[in-house]
């Protein structure tokens, strides 16, 4: 232990030394701003507007723009690069006694991008801030770059992103607009919109434009294999989940032991919540978890406290469960101190060895990629470890601390399930070895890439990482993996406030002690006298998990069918339980595989900008492949989305990577529709799949959508994108969307006949009136109808969407 300590004051200097160096330790360079900035800044530009919020609650943010930095470094001759940073602040200054809000944006740089009030009374007289006024805060020393936009460059410029009160405009709303255009890159340009209400400045928004072709020309070495080996890290994961569900559910048939053990864990991690969020207050603990456009309503915070207290605790219990069940003899060494904490409610000696050992080790880990940076500067590799919020947390330390069971989930998704899978004596143990070291570093490029700027060496450092994560896991445990995690992301957010140590002592104290109160407990526990009985439970579990041949199984046939049942359960449980509440719109899903398992889904995407993606989607083929690739696709949609742009990059996204993972030997069909809610406007596209029915209610009439496109997986990018094609539909009052699958159409009865798509257009057209549930049930219950019996002949999958007429509230 004694060289551990060595090793790990010699990094601590050396990690101080570095993060006093914010070209080595931030992404695009220093962050100039702290918490005290952000609401400095904020009081500043409302006092120049006249209204006083110096004594306001404020909750900050931190949004980072990687894609603006790289964009940065790919083009060092545009000016109006150059003039935004890649980090935007976002500020809600909340009064204390009523509800008035005042929302504020700002650049990295100290420029504001938006400035939005919402008070209880009437606006200030001194809002009144002039046509110029404006151009001169907001444009700053760029002031002169904006100029007015014309009347045809504004309605081109209500296709892109566009402020709230110019969606709805109203007589007492006059907007002004304003554009700077760069000279050197064609289509890139910053729109400055301001909206007067009764002559008083009501909201101002400065964003940017980019154009996609700038976008895609500007990404860092190696993204797109980043991206792939990121989706595939990412499929990996769903599967390691999907099996750990399914087995755990099969073990309920033999034993019931495991359940304490993931009852346990989810009570403690449930109650660890609690503390957090009793100790740390709204304002320490609720601004890493906020929503600022609508954090008051009651369903974002029953969200909220769900996710806290039921999502989370699960996603740790249920690894360590199905892990609990997989150990053999050989690996529950690493985790004979977990299982004595959480069975027998005790810490044995070597916790505290594993817990002091892996805080020291996390030292030497968290220097790594400092000097990654540091040394190879040339290949314009940035460190993004730190949380992004950090400097704006009045409690960085309860900010790191809420973060640790969401960062142990990802890691014992590895190594409580994966590795002792993995790693057991077999005849297949260097196919199972070759698995495992593909699979793990791949999940920690998915989920543990503290490196930006070059893929290249983001992916040798995911490897890099795990190497030494199997190391720490080997020589410390499971506890230890956990202890050492903490103790890394710790100093991450130590390291990024230490750079900037005006004022910030008590967050540095804070750190300190998450790091360091581990350590001493665990020199304080390794030190009590060891029981007697420890290898007695060892002994236990490894005659429970690796039971003496006894009586004859079941048959296989029984056996296949139980495996089944429980694989179709867990693969119904991968779909939406429910889809989205979208105001003024009323939707509904249904899913019926052909067989056990079926190769079908459906899906419901949160986009930009208050958008919803909804798809259907049809694997080729049937029963297991099917349903292996529908798991695939599955992970692959929920991988791409937060990069996604619309749903034509999705879709040419997932294409890239099922190309990849089924080299032509499958193809998925798609149909997927981009849902504005505010314009009652859905972008649809068609990947090869069935035409889209739209009801058009005040026609009274149907018709079916078929935007060109080809099956996913079957040509490369350049063919695909030429292929596929975009379509709008422009929805009013009462008109309905129906996405289905060919499980629908082709549908038979005894007769072999087929159920059509006529069919589908008169049960539509007759039940035209009814909500989408209902409209949905009818037409299920019509296709029953139909068949009379017969067997189905595919999988079928139903999406409905109706327009609500104004007023009417979705049932």
């Amino acid at each position: 232990m004694k060289r551990y300590l060595i090793a790990a004051g010699v990094a601590l200097i050396v990690l101080a030394a570095l993060a006093m160096r914010p070209q080595a330790g931030h992404a695009g360079g220093a962050a100039p701003w702290t918490r005290e900035h952000a609401i400095a800044s904020t009081v500043a530009l409302a006092r120049d507007l006249g209204i006083d919020i110096a004594n306001w609650e404020f909750l900050i943010s931190v949004e980072p723009q990687e894609d603006w930095v790289d964009m940065q470094g790919r083009h060092p001759e545009s000016s109006l690069l150059k003039a935004f940073s890649g980090t935007r602040y976002r500020v809600l200054a909340r009064a204390p006694a009523s509800k008035s809000t005042v929302t504020a944006d700002f650049d990295g740089t100290g420029r504001p991008l938006r400035w939005r009030p919402r008070l209880a009374g009437e606006l200030p007289a001194a809002a009144q801030m002039s046509k110029d006024a404006v151009l001169a805060r907001f444009g700053q020393a760029d002031a002169a770059q904006f100029q007015p936009m014309t009347e045809r460059s504004a309605d081109a410029g209500q296709r892109g992103r566009r402020s709230r009160r110019d969606e709805d405009e109203k007589p007492s709303v006059e907007t002004i607009k304003w554009e700077w255009r760069d000279p050197k890159i064609d289509g890139l340009r910053a729109e400055l919109i301001a909206s007067y209400e009764k002559g008083k400045l009501d909201e101002v928004v400065l964003h940017h434009d980019v154009p996609r072709s700038v976008r895609r020309n500007s990404s860092v070495p190696g993204s797109k294999w980043k991206e792939i080996l990121s989706g595939i890290g990412t499929f990996f994961q769903v599967c390691i989940v999907g099996g750990a569900v399914m087995f755990l559910l099969i073990s309920l048939t033999d034993r019931r032991d495991h359940l304490r053990l993931a009852l346990w864990v989810f009570g403690a991690v449930a109650v660890f919540y609690l503390c957090c969020l009793l100790v740390g207050g709204r304002q320490g603990y609720l601004s890493a978890n906020w929503d600022q456009n609508d954090f008051d309503s009651a369903s974002n915070k029953a969200g909220f406290l769900f996710g806290l207290f039921v999502t989370r605790p699960l996603a740790l219990a249920f690894p360590l469960a199905a892990g609990f069940l997989l150990i053999r003899e050989g690996q529950l060494q690493s985790w004979l101190s977990i299982l004595w904490l959480t069975l027998r409610r005790k810490l044995i000696p070597s916790a505290g060895r594993e817990l002091a050992g892996g805080v020291l080790l996390s030292a030497p880990l968290a220097v790594l990629p400092y000097l990654v940076c540091a040394v190879l500067p040339m290949t314009g590799v940035r460190l993004d470890a730190a949380r992004a919020g950090v400097l704006m947390d009045t409690s960085p330390a309860m900010g790191t601390l809420v973060q640790f069971p969401v960062l142990c989930y990802h890691l014992l998704c590895i190594f409580a399930v994966m590795l002792p899978l993995l790693w057991r004596p077999s005849p297949r143990l260097k196919w199972r070895l070759g698995l495992l070291f593909l699979a793990g570093p791949l999940i920690c490029l998915a989920r543990f890439s503290p490196l930006s700027g070059n893929s290249y060496v983001a992916i040798a450092f995911a490897f890099l990482m795990f190497a030494a994560w199997l190391w720490v896991y080997r020589q410390f445990g499971l506890l230890g993996l956990m202890a050492c995690l903490l103790g890394l992301y710790t100093l991450y957010d130590f390291s990024a406030v230490l750079a900037f140590p005006a004022g910030r002592l008590w967050p540095l104290t804070q750190l300190l002690l998450v790091w360091a109160v581990p350590l001493v407990g665990g020199l304080v526990i390794a030190a009590r006298p060891s029981p007697v009985n420890v290898q007695e439970l060892a002994g236990e579990i490894s005659r429970r998990n690796d039971p003496p041949p006894g009586s004859a199984p079941r048959s296989e046939r029984e056996r296949l069918l139980t495996e089944f049942a429980v694989a179709r359960e867990a693969q119904m449980g991968m779909l939406p339980d429910k889809p989205p509440s979208i105001p003024g719109f009323s939707l509904f899903a249904s899913c019926v595989p052909a067989r056990e398992v079926g190769g079908d889904l459906f899906d419901f995407l949160e986009m930009p900008r208050g958008c919803w993606a909804m798809c259907v989607a049809d694997v080729s083929g049937k029963g297991v492949p099917a349903a292996l690739y529908m798991t695939l696709t599955k992970g692959m949609l929920a991988a791409e989305q937060a990069m996604a742009t619309g749903i034509l990059d999705l879709a040419c996204a997932i294409n890239r990577q099922l190309l990849l993972a089924g080299k032509r030997r499958t193809f998925v069909t798609l149909a997927m529709g981009l849902l504005d809610p505010e314009r009652r406007a859905l972008e649809v596209l068609r990947a090869g799949h069935n035409p889209i029915l739209w009801w058009r209610a005040a026609l009274g009439e149907s018709l079916y959508v078929q935007p060109k496109g080809i099956g996913l997986g079957l040509a490369g990018d350049r063919i695909f994108s030429k292929s596929i094609e975009c379509q709008e539909l422009l929805l009013a009052d009462g008109d309905l969307i129906v996405f289905y699958s060919d499980g629908l159409t082709e549908a038979m009865n005894p007769r072999q006949e087929q159920y059509g798509e006529d069919r589908l257009q008169s049960i539509v057209a007759r039940a035209a009136g009814l909500d989408a549930p209902e409209l949905a049930q009818a037409i299920l219950d019509d296709v029953e109808v139909f068949k009379a019996g017969a067997d189905p002949h595919d999988d079928l999958t139903l999406v409905v969407l109706r327009c609500l007429p104004n007023g009417e509230v979705p049932a």
